[in-house]
């Protein structure tokens, strides 16, 4: 407890400075933290409590809260919740967290290293301009029979804030009477005084933080001459202005920005690089990790929904076994083209002539006396005895992609599939050789399919199957779907029609979730799933109604299924659902849209579920307090 007390003052001075609230900006017209710290800085962290706060008020499950069928419906389940405003819970549970008063605008912190003085004065830096040598390891080496040689120990980072009024008034308290194991004295940087922090560590250490508490925004750091030169401008070389920062914040930050983190992973490998053995650095060249440069994470909360995004970044084009992904492309042409009523979308992008090319140079690489004839040579025998490596897979394209459209008719919505055709010469003569090998080995037959417009397509009929596989050739790309029927309608309706409607002439709801997924790179993605929640929801809803009653009975949640919402409730409050992996000059991206967010709901549910038990507690207060009152004297 004792070593706990001590360390309280420092921890809340750079918690202060990190707390759900780091950002892009440090000070009111001053100038940024990544224009402060300098280039060689490890990790940095941000975050937005007034874009937090914001952004919850804003997303679409809050105005989804506020309507009133919607309201009525789950007004038992806001009973629970003590201290919750049924007419706008998500307002409420935002006033409750009172970020204001802890953190008024926006902070940020930034790591560049350590530094570790010895016992003699001497100063030695752990830092990407100051990687771990020989020297380092040899003078915390010696002597071992007198302890370490270290007596002071130290983080070189730089934070700030601009605090609130609870947060100045902690600080100020544990800065008038410090725990013990504590010493606040004041330096002078630049002619204007600065608090000292000295906490005793176990073992002989100390640490010391300094801190610029004057002002609307606070400046902290660990280490001294990082705060002397913050307070006159911020280094020759800052942050902002190296690539890393460039490629994550391009990709990780947008609209609505509320959390922003980067670990320069290259910086910090090369750190220890000297310690690391050869086959270790040759075995990372093999895989491709020696050309990762960092892991980034951003999360905005922007049309109706949260964004949350991580980046692996590269240097350069990946090297080793990550140079397979070259092999996926970007972007989805068939997107902007598919119907204007389109709600969902699923597309991948995969070149397997340039995959074979790729392994070839790998294992040229790996076992370089492999003879070079080894792939040449290679075959893998498809269908009909045709080489699947060089005619198959070369006779169609590299983007695979599913659309999905609300049925016109009848219960089932309308799905079609379709695929690039990259060599029409190729492609023929595998249809051929489809058709003779369903005529001769039986089970399938392949027949002509009449078309009212344009060159006709075939069915694939298929013994004992309840469905019968329809294809169609329309310029540079196959189209399929499960019916002749279907097939057709979506030809009449959509390729063929003349005046025809697509999701780029119609500004489509589903090309907007795709573009938040993406931040606006829709060029990138090599992989992605989309649905329109908007359009989706009629149907989805109306389609399973009868059966919710009977699902909350079971449940045993108490609400009363003769409350439920309309769907025209539901529909105006999401957007939609989208995940993306990217491929792109910075390196590949996982991103998600959510109409809540992984990381926003975790922390809502913490704090609901704090909430509910605050609200029971009080309430079995209450009762027992009543019931020592009924009780005779």
């Amino acid at each position: 407890m004792a070593r706990f007390a001590r360390l309280t003052l420092p921890l809340v001075l750079i918690a202060g400075t990190t707390s759900l609230a780091p950002a892009a900006t440090v000070g009111r017209g001053g100038p940024e933290l990544q224009d402060l710290l300098p280039e060689e800085t490890l990790v940095y962290l941000s975050a937005d409590a007034r874009a937090f706060q914001t952004g919850l008020r804003s997303l679409g499950i809050s105005g989804l809260l506020r309507d009133p069928e919607v309201r009525e419906f789950l007004s038992p389940l806001f009973d629970d919740l003590g201290g919750v405003d049924p007419a706008d819970p998500i307002g409420t549970l935002v006033d409750s967290l009172a970020l204001s008063e802890w953190v008024r605008g926006e902070a940020a912190i930034g790591l560049v290293g350590l530094t570790l003085h010895l016992r003699d004065g001497t100063p030695l830096r752990v830092s990407a301009a100051h990687p771990v040598t020989a020297r380092l390891l040899h003078e915390l080496a010696a002597n071992p029979d007198h302890g370490p040689p270290i007596a002071r120990i130290g983080l070189d980072f730089l934070a700030s804030i601009e605090p609130g009024p609870a947060l100045r008034g902690m600080v100020d308290g544990l800065l008038r009477d410090p725990p013990p194991g504590v010493e606040v004295g004041r330096v002078h940087m630049n002619g204007q005084p600065v608090t000292a922090v000295n906490v005793a560590l176990d073992d002989g250490l100390a640490t010391t933080i300094y801190a610029d508490l004057s002002g609307d925004r606070w400046l902290v750091a660990g280490d001294q001459d990082r705060l002397g030169v913050a307070m006159t401008g911020g280094p020759q070389r800052a942050l902002v202005e190296s690539s890393s920062w460039t490629g994550f914040s391009s990709r990780l930050k947008s609209r609505g920005n509320v959390l922003f983190a980067f670990a320069d992973v290259a910086k910090g490998l090369g750190i220890v690089r000297n310690c690391i053995p050869p086959i270790l650095l040759e075995e990372a060249s093999i895989l491709g990790v020696d050309g990762l440069t960092g892991v980034g994470l951003g999360v905005s909360m922007t049309g109706g929904g949260v964004r949350e995004s991580v980046l692996l970044g590269f240097d350069g084009d990946p090297q080793g076994v990550l140079s397979l992904l070259d092999a996926f492309g970007g972007g989805f042409p068939a997107l902007a083209d598919a119907p204007a009523d389109t709600t969902a979308f699923v597309g991948a992008r995969f070149d397997a002539t340039t995959l074979l090319a790729r392994v070839e140079t790998l294992l040229q690489r790996i076992a370089p006396r492999l003879d070079r004839s080894f792939l040449s040579e290679l075959r893998v025998e498809g269908p009909g005895g045709h080489d699947l490596l060089r005619e198959v897979l070369p006779a169609i394209g590299s983007d695979l992609s599913v659309t999905v459209s609300p049925p016109r008719s009848g219960l089932l919505p309308d799905v079609v599939f379709s695929v690039g055709v990259r060599d029409p010469e190729k492609f023929d003569r595998l249809l051929g050789t489809a058709r003779s090998m369903a005529a001769s080995e039986g089970g399938a037959r392949i027949k002509p399919l009449p078309l009212r417009d344009g060159p006709p397509g075939f069915v694939v009929e298929l013994d004992d199957a309840p469905v019968q596989p329809s294809f169609v050739v329309r310029g540079d790309r196959l189209y399929g779907s499960v019916s002749p029927l279907s097939l057709k309608g979506y030809l009449h309706r959509h390729l063929d029609a003349p005046d025809r409607r697509t999701l780029s002439s119609s500004d489509g709801e589903l090309l907007s979730v795709v573009d938040l997924v993406t931040g606006g790179r829709t060029d990138l993605p090599t992989l992605l799933v989309a649905l329109d929640l908007e359009r989706s929801i009629p149907y989805l809803y109306d389609t399973f109604a009868p059966f919710l009653p009977t699902a909350l009975a079971e449940s045993g949640v108490d609400l009363d299924a003769a409350l439920l919402p309309l769907s025209d409730s539901l529909q105006p409050h999401f957007t939609g659902v989208a995940v993306a992996v990217s491929r792109g000059d910075e390196g590949v991206s996982i991103d998600l849209f959510t109409p809540t967010g992984v990381l926003t709901l975790g922390a809502a549910a913490a704090a609901l579920d704090e909430m509910s038990r605050s609200g029971r507690v009080a309430r079995s207060s209450v009762r027992a307090e009543v019931r020592r009152e009924g009780e005779p004297d």
